[in-house]
């Protein structure tokens, strides 16, 4: 099942901290009217550190940032190891024609054009097929150290595939835990923003505008500046 990530109620991370900060500000000043109603002074200190760790979750760009350069130098290599490909079948086309050797059909098919995994895969089974069969091979000038530096490139492109879809599969992981920590600030922030509407509706309408999380104006957050 598909994981459903938190949106931050239809903001960017930007609006929502400040809509955070804002509600922050309010509850500082309102703390002696507000704790009576459960808006005590160790709910809104403890509001504060989920805020303040928001910016700690912005850590996810740094996480791709490394899933796309892993993945650049592993379809870097993909593109070197194709035309190594190319070139050793062409070589030994004739050494591993069709019906003379156990080996014929991997000689004898295309391999670039597979999926990345698949990729990996037959060049696995290449390598070795060249390894047990070097004698041959060198026979049609695919010496020992072509197939050593062939070998070194395949192994290499196995880490970096295997790299890359473990930091995928962290970076998955890490946002949707990220997103869950989103949605638990939200949660307080509307609770917060729910009780204090309901205590200064009749009280002090200008405060209880103040509280609105989903519609404040610039008008009613420079309002709220010159308050503090």
């Amino acid at each position: 099942m598909k994981p459903v990530y938190f949106k931050n109620n239809g903001l960017s991370f930007r609006q929502f901290k400040t809509e955070c900060n804002n509600i922050l500000v309010c509850t500082k000043r309102d703390t002696n009217e507000l704790s009576p109603v459960g808006i005590t002074a160790q709910l809104i200190s403890d509001f504060e550190n989920k805020v303040k760790n928001l910016d700690l979750l912005l850590t996810h760009a740094v996480e791709k940032a490394e899933v796309k350069k892993i993945t650049l130098e592993r379809n870097e290599l993909i593109n070197i190891l194709k035309e190594d490909v190319d070139i050793i079948q062409s070589q030994l086309s004739i050494a591993f024609e069709k019906g003379t050797n156990a080996y014929d059909v991997i000689f004898s098919r295309s391999i670039s054009g597979k999926k990345i995994a698949e990729f990996v895969n037959a060049c696995a089974e290449f390598k070795n097929v060249l390894l047990l069969n070097a004698d041959l091979a060198a026979t049609y000038y695919v010496t020992a150290e072509k197939i050593a530096d062939f070998s070194q490139k395949v192994e290499q492109l196995i880490l970096l595939h295997e790299k890359k879809e473990s930091a995928v599969k962290n970076f998955k992981t890490n946002a949707y835990e990220r997103s869950k920590e989103r949605e638990a600030v939200y949660k307080l922030l509307n609770y917060i923003s729910s009780v204090a509407q309901s205590y200064w509706k009749r009280k002090n309408p200008v405060y209880y505008a103040q509280y609105n999380i989903s519609r404040r104006s610039i008008a009613k957050k420079s309002a709220l500046d010159n308050e503090s």
